[in-house]
Parts: C-alpha cells; sequence; structure tokens
C-alpha cells in the first residue's frame, strides 16, 4: 500500500506553493524549475547530491520562505527539474510531523525554530 506524500502550504518570495515533505533533502526548499527566474530572484549555480549519490549543477537563490506562520528571511532555495516543490530538512528543523492523525499535522516544538539562513556551498 502507497501512502500520499504530506503536502504543505509554502510561501516563497510571496508566491504560495504546496509543498512535499522529503526528509532526503537537506536544504530548506526545492522549487520547480523556472521558477528562480519567474520571481526574479537572483541566481547562481549550486551543487548539490542526489539520493543515488550524483552530484548534479543546478541553480539557487536566496529569498525568503513563510513556513508555519514565520517569516524566515535569506533562505537559499533550489531548483530541479521536477515539478513539485519540496520542503526539506533545514525547514523543518525543529517541527514534528505527525503522520498518526488521520490528516498529517506539522506543528513547532516548544524551542524549534529554523535557521534563518544557508550559507552557498
Amino acid at each position: 500500500m502507497t501512502l500520499p506524500s504530506p503536502r504543505f502550504a509554502v510561501a516563497v518570495a510571496g508566491e504560495q506553493l504546496d509543498a512535499v515533505v522529503d526528509t532526503g533533502f537537506e536544504g530548506f526548499v526545492a522549487v520547480p524549475k523556472g521558477f528562480l527566474d519567474e520571481q526574479g530572484i537572483e541566481s547562481y549555480v549550486i551543487s548539490y547530491e542526489t539520493a543515488d549519490g550524483k552530484v548534479v549543477d543546478t541553480f539557487g537563490g536566496i529569498t525568503s520562505v513563510e513556513w508555519l506562520g514565520e517569516m524566515l528571511d535569506e533562505c537559499e532555495v533550489i531548483q530541479l527539474e521536477k515539478r513539485d516543490t519540496l520542503v526539506g530538512m533545514e525547514l523543518l528543523n525543529g517541527t514534528r510531523i505527525d503522520l498518526n492523525s488521520p490528516d498529517v499535522k506539522i506543528s513547532r516544538l516548544p524551542a524549534g525554530r529554523a535557521r534563518r539562513k544557508r550559507s552557498r556551498q
């Protein structure tokens, strides 16, 4: 039996997106190809490692991300070939995902906060 991927709203550069939680992605947010240009976000080349160990170059940019009611400035967002927007572990830092209820829920842990900036690699 395949369960649906948990999906949550996240705002990137003021654009409301429906995102999939990806615990294998270490960054903040990954957006579909073309998003950075469409939003006018200055981009640069960044390398990342895929789940199968390949190192791939793509474009990244620094912008604001609104997550769980908190505005995070200067988050690194990368562009992927996929159509889905992904929420990664850097954004999930300090949160709890409840998969035991009928509706998947995400909440902030009492002292949890995502780090505000990820440096370029």
